[in-house]
């Protein structure tokens, strides 16, 4: 038997909110209906969920919620990261610099979307 990851679920306290982030800046595609609880995001053949968290978890506005994760989101990106990570910038959406590592060409930045849900941005030279 062989297993293949084919969705992340995150829970989130605005689906709204993390689903237009998606959307809008990394062009993700959303799959099926929207709703305040549930939204599913198309990436290649990957999907990413968005599942309201229940009540008892959520703070006292969804504004303020910050999640506490250990996971990071990674993109492959087409076209310029510059510029991607210059609309970033200017719509106040935190973005760190652009980076490099030893012995590999690919080009990164990480930054968090607007519940504090790490990405990183990669751009690679084939």
């Amino acid at each position: 038997m062989q297993a293949s990851l084919c969705r992340v679920i995150v829970f989130c306290a605005d689906v709204k909110k993390l689903t237009g982030f998606y959307e809008k800046y990394l062009g993700l595609t959303i799959v099926g209906d929207l709703s305040e609880d549930w939204a599913v995001l198309k990436s290649g053949n990957f999907e990413l969920a968005f599942h309201r968290i229940g009540e008892e978890y959520r703070k006292s506005s969804p504004e303020n919620f910050t999640a506490d994760t250990n996971t990071k989101f990674v993109f492959e990106i087409t076209g310029s990261i510059e510029d991607l990570r210059e609309k970033l910038l200017e719509n106040k959406i935190e973005v760190g610099e652009l980076r490099t590592f030893s012995g590999m060409s690919d080009v990164v930045c990480d930054g968090k979307d607007p519940e504090g849900n790490v990405f990183q941005l990669k751009l690679i030279h084939r």
